[in-house]
């Protein structure tokens, strides 16, 4: 009896001690004097988003808590900021305290080993070899390839005109697929002509989140640690049948070329080659290759194969889904705006013509430039840019603790009628050069921003740029009695439509 009763005095205090602690870590944001929705023992606030919708939660607790407030993605402490002044100072200011994402580790090595989940130093490193693979140079060579994808995407949407319900994301995606799988690793897949080709067929599964990997992303939120716990057991939020696919098509591709030399012009190429001396801007004296003055040796970073195949397979990951959101959402806009249509129909031909867009030549097309922007702004396709803090930091008097997430919530900054008048109307003009000052450089987001900003965003704009030229000068979208206004979008992980984009394609 004494047992027992000593058992249950002690399952008491356990139970109250964990009580107390549970309490004292879901206030700690409110003691900093941090406003923010109640969170729920446990899970935090991660099932009110889950139940209501990103979309609405981020709204709502914007309007009712301000510009900074402060919630629980399941046991971690977030801050929410849409303040322009300190997202300024997070993503550029006091970006080394600010510099990694956060994320649960129940990730596959072939993410983290991309440019986008690295934290630290391998970050920094990392960074430094690749960008010299983005530069102009560089990217002119890529264009031809994006050219040829470019042209099959207009015929494509040639043979639909006269149709007044075309569901436009497969168009799309076929076209960034075959552009990306060309750019990045040289291949020819062709998806516009053969959609169930396993390089298209594996890509899908990835980005679609369905019910049971929710559930991981759930249970990683809510117990601190059990991420890569889950992922060693098998259990994890990425199919690993298509993570493996196109690990092994990385590596062989990698491992052929380290074996042949193939003369390749692509991403995975330049990846393979490319290397940073950490102290290039070091003196090297007496004309010793490789030797600083004081007789130690130069240190030149070059990418593992296994990082060569990340940042490839990352580099592919984000050109594929991002631009074709784009292109998506731009076919949406035109078919409701024919001025906007007419005027980058005539721009094309007043600065193109019928030659092959170049580097140069797309250059010239200003208003092309401004239209790709308010595309972004009215719809980014990332909708929260995620940061964690290294150090305890006060901003704005406001303390932000060590190891607190950051979410900044792209869609509520690039929709706040403080930043940008009358947001919800779309209006190329708000980016035309005598207006592009009125706005703040970091009310626009859909690239990021600071040092951690989209590496492959010049890429990106070139492609869907191309696609566009080739498109406008073939056919117009138009609205029709199936495309839907305003469309329903959900912003849990990449911002999409509910029901799909329809419009009607005429032959122009």
């Amino acid at each position: 009896m004494d047992t027992l009763w000593i058992t249950c005095q002690l399952l008491v205090f356990l139970f109250t001690l964990g009580l107390i602690y549970l309490y004292h870590h879901f206030t700690q944001l409110r003691r900093l004097g941090i406003p923010g929705p109640t969170p729920w023992p446990i899970f935090g606030n991660i099932l009110h988003q889950m139940i209501r919708g990103i979309e609405n939660t981020d709204k709502e607790w914007t309007k009712k808590y301000g510009k900074i407030y402060g919630m629980y993605n399941g046991f971690k402490p977030t801050i929410v900021v849409s303040d322009i002044n300190v997202i300024k100072s997070i993503l550029i200011k006091d970006f080394s305290n600010f510099q990694d994402r956060p994320h649960n580790g129940n990730l596959p090595k072939l993410f983290e080993n991309g440019l986008f989940f690295m934290r630290g130093h391998v970050w920094k490193n990392t960074r430094n070899i690749i960008t010299p693979t983005f530069s102009t140079g560089k990217l002119k060579n890529l264009i031809p390839i994006v050219n040829k994808c470019a042209e099959t995407l207009a015929d494509n949407f040639t043979a639909v005109t006269g149709q007044q319900d075309v569901s436009v994301r497969e168009y799309f995606v076929n076209f960034t697929m075959d552009a990306i799988a060309s750019t990045a690793f040289g291949l020819d897949i062709d998806s516009q002509k053969k959609p169930n080709d396993p390089f298209v067929t594996n890509i899908d599964p990835i980005f679609k989140l369905r019910r049971l990997p929710r559930i991981y992303v759930t249970i990683s939120a809510i117990i601190p640690g059990i991420g890569p716990l889950l992922r060693k057991l098998g259990f994890s939020s990425i199919p690993k049948e298509s993570v493996q696919f196109y690990e092994d098509v990385g590596k062989a591709l990698i491992e052929e070329r380290r074996k042949k030399n193939l003369g390749r012009v692509d991403f995975l190429q330049l990846l393979m080659e490319a290397e940073f001396d950490e102290n290039k801007q070091d003196h090297v004296s007496n004309n010793v290759p490789g030797q600083h003055n004081d007789g130690t040796v130069k240190k030149v970073m070059k990418l593992t194969d296994d990082e060569v195949n990340g940042q490839a397979f990352v580099f592919f990951l984000a050109g594929y889904e991002t631009t074709a959101s784009f292109l998506r959402y731009g076919s949406y806009v035109l078919a409701l705006h024919p001025d906007v249509d007419e005027k980058l129909q005539n721009e094309i031909q007043q600065c193109i013509g019928d030659d092959e867009p170049n580097y140069e030549n797309i250059g010239r097309l200003k208003y092309m430039e401004q239209f790709v922007h308010e595309v972004l702004r009215c719809y980014p396709p990332v909708t929260r840019l995620t940061r964690s803090t290294k150090s305890d930091i006060t901003i704005n008097n406001i303390t932000i603790p060590a190891g607190s997430s950051i979410h900044v919530p792209v869609w509520q900054v690039q929709h706040n009628e403080e930043y940008y008048e009358n947001p919800d109307k779309f209006d190329p003009d708000r980016f035309s050069p005598e207006n592009r000052g009125s706005t703040d450089n970091v009310s626009f987001l859909a690239f990021g921003a600071g040092p951690r900003h989209c590496i492959g965003m010049r890429l990106a704009l070139v492609e869907a740029k191309i696609a566009l030229i080739y498109i406008l000068r073939k056919v117009k979208f138009v609205k029709s009695e199936h495309t839907k206004v305003p469309l329903d979008l959900s912003h849990f992980g990449l911002m999409r439509p509910r029901q799909p984009v329809r419009v009607g394609v005429v032959k122009r």
